[in-house]
């Protein structure tokens, strides 16, 4: 599985982020996606007012996490000039939140990665929920938040799934109707279903220098990947079946969040995380 193919780049799972894939266009009956219809486009837009449920009050989930008891030693971190880190800079509620932050440069990653007890369930089927804050300028490229890590059942095939987004047109943001929007890279030892890239155009663009509520689930069963921004649902990729096509849910056994690019960037990264939960079921981003 070449994890950073692309662009000249080549490099293994765990040498690089992704690159920039060939995005499949929901609109022109690609995978399948589902997008809010709403006008694609760069927004900061105006941060709904959510207020989800502390942590001391959440019945099942598998994990709670509000960081404001430090950075779980548990949690094992991957650093290529940048850092992750707790700290009291920024938070959506409390005091406290996960930063962080990475250099401009191509292959920059800055990511926490949870083990056990987190993902569950022998069928991968769980809901992920973050509250993220991407601080201005946008991404030029493209820029991962969350990475899923396993391998099919059965075999030894490696998958990673890298959740994030893409800029429309790479590079130019000063380009006439420049936009960023949610997108997904599917990599996979399986060379047919490696390096496959998910982008539904209709989707929402992502905002910047706001909270936003990430919700991104795996439904092992379904054989589906699904997307929601502030409790919009702005795509879903569903696996054909063909065990040598991509989007095939692997056997989970280990979810990232923080900052991974592999193309050059207009400026330093900077990413806070709050409010995180890893549930069976979907908790939503609060009343």
């Amino acid at each position: 599985m070449d994890a950073g193919a692309g662009r000249g780049d080549s490099s293994g799972i765990n040498a690089s982020p992704d690159a920039n894939p060939p995005a499949t266009d929901a609109r022109a009956g690609g995978d399948s996606g589902a997008g809010s219809g709403r006008e694609a486009g760069m927004s900061s837009g105006d941060a709904p007012a959510f207020n989800p449920m502390p942590c001391s009050k959440m019945a099942g989930s598998i994990l709670c996490d509000d960081f404001e008891n430090g950075m779980n030693p548990a949690y094992r971190s991957s650093v290529s000039s940048g850092s992750i880190v707790v700290d009291e800079t920024r938070a959506r509620g409390g005091k406290k939140s996960l930063h962080a932050r990475a250099q401009a440069a191509a292959g920059t990653n800055a990511m926490i990665s949870i083990g056990s007890p987190a993902p569950p369930a022998a069928d991968s089927s769980y809901f992920v929920r973050t509250f993220m804050y991407y601080a201005a300028p946008p991404l030029v490229e493209n820029v991962h938040m969350l990475r899923v890590d396993g391998t099919i059942p059965g075999s030894n095939a490696r998958v990673r799934v890298s959740i994030g987004g893409t800029a429309d047109p790479k590079g130019m943001p000063s380009a006439p109707g420049f936009k960023v929007q949610p997108s997904a890279i599917y990599s996979s030892d399986i060379p047919t279903a490696d390096h496959k890239g998910f982008r539904n155009l209709a989707s929402s663009p992502l905002s910047f220098d706001r909270w936003v509520c990430w919700e991104f689930q795996v439904d092992g069963a379904k054989g589906e990947w699904r997307l929601w921004l502030d409790g919009v649902e702005e795509f879903t990729i569903k696996w054909n079946k063909d065990p040598n096509a991509a989007w095939r849910v692997p056997q989970i056994s280990q979810l990232s969040l923080g900052i991974s690019h592999a193309h050059l960037e207009q400026a330093p990264i900077e990413i806070w995380f709050d409010d995180l939960v890893i549930g069976t079921q979907r908790v939503g981003c609060g009343s």
